[in-house]
């Protein structure tokens, strides 16, 4: 009975943070620009590597993709057209 309470009480307080945290729940994917082969250097054009997280990151349907620009770096990025119609949320 001790058991039931403890697990109705964890199942009470994840969805108070559920609704406290909007997206808490939600799934979300990470995709980094370094994980598509960005330099960061400062020199090296960078740009394929936005372009390829972009095009991954529009045909998930795994959640909420976020592309991650590392901090501490820079990165080479010339203009570029990002487009969709994507299947899900992305944020850079």
């Amino acid at each position: 009975m001790a058991t039931a309470m403890a697990l109705l009480r964890l199942a009470a307080l994840a969805g108070a943070v559920a609704l406290l945290l909007p997206g808490a729940a939600e799934a979300r994917i990470l995709l980094s620009l370094d994980d598509f082969g960005a330099v960061g250097d400062g020199i090296a054009d960078d740009t394929q590597a936005l372009v390829d997280a972009w095009t991954a990151a529009c045909a998930s349907t795994n959640g909420h993709v976020v592309i991650h620009v590392p901090a501490g770096r820079s990165y080479q990025i010339w203009p570029v057209t990002l487009a969709g119609p994507c299947r899900d949320e992305i944020m850079i």
